[in-house]
């Protein structure tokens, strides 16, 4: 099961730091609900994993009135897209989504705001040499602006080592190549970004995590917590932004009943240790 958390767009927040023009909303388009707490409203759950489904179906779980709320929706139908629609990412209110069975560089993205049924689509992928895309990742802020940008990973023309980063700003127009090549661990997880902070966080099962930090347009190796002994590789369940913090769960000590969860607060912290306790438990 795929879970994001769905917030309502904080006004309020300080924490941010400023990171410019996120891309530009047009009057017509997007329009984020606020609330004036910005804690996390509800959850959609994928209730199926499968790849090969075309139109994957979602639960959505209120945190304000769970017993008469009703969904939104069970199935995405914003656009008729002939080959299905599938949500990548939540970012403060909007849903990155994409279509389902395309190949990545003819692959369809739309930004869609389900309160107000409004959604806008990017330009394609499809330009310069057909390098496979690693990942495209979402980034929107409204308490610093009403504008997104959405970060591409793709292999380089350099070299089959190197990686390069393109964006597209809904206020300044089409995708852009940002910086110069670079070299990332093959185990980064590029298709699984987290915008926390003003930047896109990546994961690595080995290596070096890292963070694109969105309005200086660079990138920075990230702060973990050590391995524990005897372990080569992270076993992470969950990682994740809620509330404006970002968290890390992660599991190493069979049967499987022992887990940390951590909050990136540079370094990471552990928040709780959850040992010998049922998987529901809550703490």
């Amino acid at each position: 099961m795929v879970v994001w958390v769905i917030a309502d767009c904080s006004s309020g927040s300080n924490r941010f730091p400023n990171i410019g023009s996120l891309s530009s909303l047009t009057p017509t388009s997007l329009t984020a609900t606020k609330s004036s707490t910005g804690i996390p409203s509800s959850l959609f759950l994928q209730l199926h994993r499968s790849s090969r489904l075309n139109n994957p179906e979602y639960e959505f779980v209120s945190f304000n009135d769970p017993l008469t709320f009703t969904p939104p929706f069970r199935i995405l139908t914003f656009i008729p897209d002939p080959s299905g629609l599938k949500i990548l990412q939540s970012c403060n209110g909007l849903l990155f989504c994409c279509s389902s069975q395309t190949h990545n560089l003819k692959r369809k993205y739309y930004v869609y705001n389900h309160t107000t049924k409004q959604f806008t689509t990017l330009p394609t992928l499809g330009f310069g040499s057909p390098r496979p895309v690693h990942g495209v990742n979402f980034a929107f802020n409204p308490a610093k602006s009403p504008h997104y940008k959405v970060m591409c990973v793709q292999s380089s023309d350099f070299s089959s080592e190197h990686y390069q980063i393109k964006i597209y700003s809904s206020n300044t127009g089409p995708w852009r190549v940002s910086g110069q090549p670079f070299i990332a661990h093959v185990n980064i997880q590029f298709n699984c970004g987290v915008y926390w902070n003003g930047a896109i966080h990546w994961l690595s099962i080995r290596g070096d995590p890292l963070c694109f930090v969105v309005d200086k347009k660079c990138l920075q190796i990230m702060s973990m917590p050590p391995l524990p002994s005897g372990y080569d590789r992270r076993w992470f369940n969950y990682f994740g932004e809620s509330g404006d913090h970002l968290h890390l769960i992660e599991r190493y000590r069979p049967p499987n009943t022992q887990f940390n969860i951590y909050e990136l607060e540079r370094p990471f912290r552990v928040v709780c240790e959850v040992s010998n306790r049922p998987w529901f438990s809550c703490c």
